[in-house]
């Protein structure tokens, strides 16, 4: 039979939902900033102009100079305020933006900037934001400041921009700090495959299974491993039907051969409380297309 799995969707039609979870997230702010240029992992570069691979516009607002200009020193909300209101000045997420890559070589000035924005324009922050502090961070030596926000970011469900990641990585590199160089891959990977698995677990939840679902997976090109699996399997876990339905696909398509991982993560998956009849069809089905459960 070419498509085994659609006799899976037929036996098993129970669908299930789960709330949707939300997280307080805590300020950057209550984070204390330990960056001390006398004390940097490794000399200001300067020379870094740009953080973004996007080219930067040759004409530059006039307002982001002058909000530049503020922040180069340290001043009293009072002023800032009275300073930007005086010139018109308005705070726009493009502008906090820009004002951050202007301010890449200059730590202090970006961080003042930066704790302001947040602060006083908390809507005007996002991932990308974020990412633009955490590289002036990271390239500009201030290590254990750049770890800080990068655990801020993940309880906001921001992750690490590549560019980020390739720029610090670089700059860690040059320094000699091996072991920030080894945690600083390890969690782009990790968000790397957490990626994946959101994405992929996001199409086969929001459809019904279909040839457009399994065109759809395979236009992500995601290179299947054992790890990627067990993450889909488990995380997909809440709705039984469709575990079962990706765990005969993903194989049957070619994708992925199964290994005893999967196969462990699949019993782990089936055999709770409130799968266990799913469980037990699911082993009559392997049986019947000479399938198998490791450890039997």
């Amino acid at each position: 039979m070419r498509h085994q799995w659609r006799v899976l969707h037929l036996l098993l039609r129970t669908h299930h939902k789960i709330p949707n979870q939300f997280q307080v997230l805590r300020s950057f702010s209550s984070i204390p900033l330990r960056f001390n240029p006398n004390h940097s992992k490794f000399p200001i570069n300067p020379s870094f102009r740009h953080f973004s691979s996007e080219p930067v516009l040759a004409d530059v607002d006039s307002d982001h100079t002058l909000i530049v200009d503020i922040f180069s020193k340290p001043r009293d909300l009072d002023d800032v305020k009275k300073q930007l209101d005086s010139n018109n000045v308005s705070i726009s997420h493009d502008a906090v933006n820009a004002v951050l890559r202007k301010l890449q070589s200059d730590p202090d000035s970006a961080r003042r900037f930066f704790r302001w924005a947040l602060e006083n324009h908390p809507e005007k922050l996002s991932s990308r934001s974020y990412n633009a502090m955490l590289g002036v961070l990271g390239i500009n030596g201030a290590v254990e400041e750049f770890w800080d926000l990068v655990g801020v970011m993940k309880k906001k469900g921001y992750g690490v921009s590549k560019w980020v990641n390739d720029r610090v990585l670089e700059s860690f590199e040059k320094a000699g700090l091996d072991g920030e160089v080894v945690k600083l891959k390890g969690l782009f990977d990790k968000e790397t495959a957490e990626r994946k698995v959101s994405n992929l677990c996001r199409i086969v939840r929001r459809s019904v299974w279909s040839d457009d679902v399994e065109k759809e997976i395979s236009d992500l090109n995601v290179g299947f491993s054992s790890e990627l699996v067990k993450l889909v399997l488990e995380s997909l876990g809440s709705e039984p039907n469709k575990v079962l339905i990706f765990f005969r696909w993903v194989e049957e398509s070619g994708l992925f051969k199964h290994d005893e991982c999967t196969y462990n993560a699949m019993v782990r998956v089936l055999g709770r409380e409130d799968t266990i009849d799913r469980f037990w069809k699911w082993r009559l089905l392997l049986r019947f297309w000479d399938g198998f459960v490791r450890g039997e």
